[in-house]
């Protein structure tokens, strides 16, 4: 196989190189190319399902920074005034993170964590002794 630069610039000009399918080559010619359409057109009627789902769900939502929105109105000032006597910890934000939403913060941190880790995977290079 020749180079992908080689197979790139001789694209559509009647060679007998065929780009790599990834590529936009030969292999979605015929029935697969109707399915294709077919696939794309199913993906385009979800992602506008979810997005006018999204959308809807939005408009219920309280404008931001209202003060008189369930969290300013209920929550924070709990948070204030209890933070001290619950949890011992003088700084509000530290109370927060650590106690009140511990769990939360243990899954994202989780979640970067598993983020990261597969990066490092996706992104590793092979090392010289396993290429023959």
């Amino acid at each position: 196989m020749p180079p992908l630069t080689l197979t790139l610039s001789r694209k559509g000009r009647g060679n007998n190189y065929s780009s790599p399918p990834l590529m936009g080559g030969d292999e979605g010619e015929g029935d697969n190319k109707k399915e294709d359409k077919r696939l794309k057109l199913w993906a385009f009627i979800v992602v506008l399902i979810t997005g006018a789902l999204l959308i809807y769900a939005t408009v219920d939502m309280p404008n931001w920074g209202d003060p008189n929105s369930p969290p300013n109105a209920h929550v924070s000032p709990r948070y204030i005034e209890k933070t001290i006597e619950e949890t011992a910890t003088p700084n509000a934000v530290t109370a927060v993170l650590a106690d009140y939403r511990g769990y939360d913060t243990l899954g994202e941190t989780v979640v970067i964590f598993t983020a990261g880790i597969v990066c490092i995977f996706l992104l590793r290079r092979a090392s010289d002794d396993k290429q023959d």
